[in-house]
């Protein structure tokens, strides 16, 4: 399977969680929404077992299992 590398669109289902983390600590999101319908979203970092999209204007974490390669 081909790697997923910031430019790529990912497709995220529903229900799908998506946060952010606070840059001091990496452990605790600090902010969270669902993805309420699916979504094809645009892949701007992979950070280990995260990737980095864009959604509603605002940049997001989503766990790469979570999602899939469109």
């Amino acid at each position: 399977m081909k790697r997923i590398n910031p430019g790529d669109l990912i497709y995220v289902p529903s229900e799908v969680l998506l946060y952010k983390k606070d840059v001091s600590d990496t452990e605790i999101p600090y902010e969270c929404k669902k993805v309420s319908l699916p979504a094809n979203l645009l892949v701007t970092r992979v950070n280990g077992a995260t990737y980095e999209v864009l959604y509603d204007e605002d940049y997001w974490l989503v766990k790469q299992q979570e999602v899939y390669r469109t």
